[in-house]
């Protein structure tokens, strides 16, 4: 009975160290995270785990469609940034402007709409950024600054 008990810790113990590493920690992802993808206007995303818990900034450089140079620059809060999986999740409000895809009515996206962003490891030092809820979307590749 006591080797069936000591059998049984020891897969708990070793199940328990196999999760813990397959998850992320604020930690890992606490640091700028910048654009790397070159069809991409650039920007970044800054992760602080100061308090315990992940808070940060997105910031996107705006470019002219015509002459390729910057224009603006528009930074905003991290809404809700945790941890899920080996991942980091969070909203953005304010982005969601469907006029700057082409189509007419600037009144079906209000600036308080949340895009539901995720930044997935992708190799070390490297992630990988999707919005859930801005389209047909590919993927942005970012790097960490070291």
């Amino acid at each position: 009975m006591k080797v069936m008990i000591l059998l049984a810790s020891m897969l708990l113990a070793a199940s328990t160290i196999t999760v813990g590493q397959a998850k992320g920690t604020t930690h890992e992802w606490a640091g700028v995270w910048e654009i790397t993808d070159p069809s991409k206007p650039g920007g970044m995303v800054t992760l602080a785990d100061d308090s315990g818990s992940l808070q940060g900034t997105i910031t996107f450089n705006v470019k002219d469609r015509d002459t390729g140079k910057r224009i603006a620059i528009e930074v905003r809060s991290l809404v809700n940034p945790h941890i899920e999986g080996d991942a980091v999740v969070f909203q953005v409000r304010g982005i969601l402007k469907p006029h700057l895809q082409g189509e007419t009515d600037t009144d079906t996206a209000a600036d308080t709409e949340l895009a539901k962003m995720k930044l997935e490891p992708a190799g070390a030092g490297k992630a990988s950024m999707v919005c859930a809820n801005c389209g047909n979307t590919a993927p942005i590749a970012m790097a960490k600054e070291q």
